[in-house]
């Protein structure tokens, strides 16, 4: 998303951007105005420039037709309203005899139905529209009272606020100007180092490789004392071999000795072929 802001804020605004960086106008956001509710949402901590202005656009409803009032009027088993895409017609979601409400699950058809307590079938094609979808039944959304039930608790959830949330944008945008900026409530500003996490990641790594270190050093003690002892045992054969060895060519050369010593010293009276 970062890349087409920035190339949509050189577009619109190029004098700014040639006096003031992308990069620079992210770091000088007063406030975020975001287009949600926890209601119909996820619980997030946010911080105290940020404000959720859900439903913020919706108007307040006008008559409707006299023509479309007769056939909503006339409509006993009630009315199935349906769109996909379209602007809605606040004034239609309000009358009582609107049952069900059909569209692409986009956002702001979403917030509509929900604000005005309307059961939603939802047929998702892309975007966010799949992720609104899980949040709605869709089986006998039209005779089942809970789906309606359900539709006027997420209704009252949903508008149960201290301030209408046009007001609210209208009353923060007015603080922004103010406070000149509202500098006051803006987070501080991360070095990239933190923005990408390296603090945390050197607290992260520096015991892992101490660790690491440990184990090697243990495996290394451990492979050397086998090693050695390997080797150990490997002199002990070599030496026992030599040993052996030694032994059998010290006796045979001792054999060898002892009889040629042995017939050196018969008497000449024994030798064959002696005629003294």
């Amino acid at each position: 998303m970062e890349p087409i802001q920035k190339s949509l804020y050189e577009e619109y605004f190029p004098e700014e951007s040639k006096r003031l960086s992308f990069n620079d106008l992210t770091k000088r956001i007063s406030f975020v105005l975001v287009n949600s509710h926890p209601s119909i949402g996820i619980a997030r901590p946010l911080l105290p420039n940020t404000i959720e202005i859900g439903d913020y656009y919706i108007k307040d409803p006008e008559p409707l037709p006299e023509d479309l009032k007769t056939i909503l009027d006339s409509a006993k088993e009630g009315v199935v309203y349906f769109s996909m895409g379209s602007i809605l017609n606040s004034s239609q979601m309000t009358h009582s005899n609107v049952k069900l409400f059909i569209s692409h699950g986009g956002l702001l058809s979403f917030t509509e139905a929900i604000h005005f307590g309307v059961p939603l079938l939802i047929i998702p094609i892309f975007c966010d529209q799949n992720i609104n979808a899980k949040a709605i039944e869709k089986n006998e959304a039209l005779q089942n009272p809970k789906y309606a039930e359900t539709a006027k608790q997420l209704h009252q959830l949903y508008y149960d606020r201290p301030m209408r949330p046009r007001d609210l944008l209208v009353y923060y945008v007015e603080y922004v100007v103010r406070t000149k900026g509202a500098h006051h409530l803006s987070p501080p500003q991360l070095n990239r180092c933190s923005q990408l996490l390296l603090d945390i990641l050197d607290i992260i790594l520096i015991p892992i490789i101490i660790i690491g270190i440990l184990l090697s050093y243990v495996l290394w003690k451990c492979c050397y004392r086998k090693q050695k002892q390997t080797i150990e045992e490997n002199k002990k054969k070599i030496t026992q071999k030599t040993q052996k060895a030694l032994n059998v060519v010290l006796f045979k050369t001792l054999k060898r000795f002892i009889t040629t010593n042995s017939i050196a010293t018969k008497p000449r009276s024994e030798k064959k072929g002696y005629n003294g």
